[in-house]
């Protein structure tokens, strides 16, 4: 099984919401992050999850951790329901969410940060 995988640019977008509970009244990810694209608001950076390198995209703009369908199925993640809720994108169009992935492991930098990331098909 190879383990230094790399993946796309933005595979996981992580924003400064890191906390457990979120607020998803109004929920959005920015267009940058859906594209992976770097603005004034972002940042991009390599991190581990396990032995398997990830790009993360920490994004202001954003108010929730995020991470693409197809990288949760190439890390083989365990996927848990949640409430269904709409995910508004740049663009002012709604994306449907109503999956997660709890407690994520990233190393970035050398320091270790337990997330939760809600799933988007996109």
């Amino acid at each position: 099984m190879d383990h230094n995988l790399s993946y796309e640019q933005a595979d996981i977008s992580e924003f400064p919401n890191i906390s457990t509970q979120h607020d998803t009244a109004f929920p959005k990810i920015s267009m940058n992050a859906l594209s992976g694209q770097l603005s004034s608001n972002s940042l991009r950076l390599t991190g581990k999850h396990h032995n398997h390198s990830v790009h993360v995209l920490v994004d202001s703009s954003s108010t929730h951790n995020f991470i693409r369908l197809d990288t949760v199925a190439k890390l083989k993640l365990p996927i848990s329901p949640c409430s269904q809720f709409k995910v508004r994108i740049g663009s002012g169009e709604p994306l449907w969410c109503n999956r997660k992935f709890t407690e994520v492991q990233l190393q970035i930098k050398g320091h270790p940060f337990i997330i939760d990331l809600f799933i988007l098909d996109i």
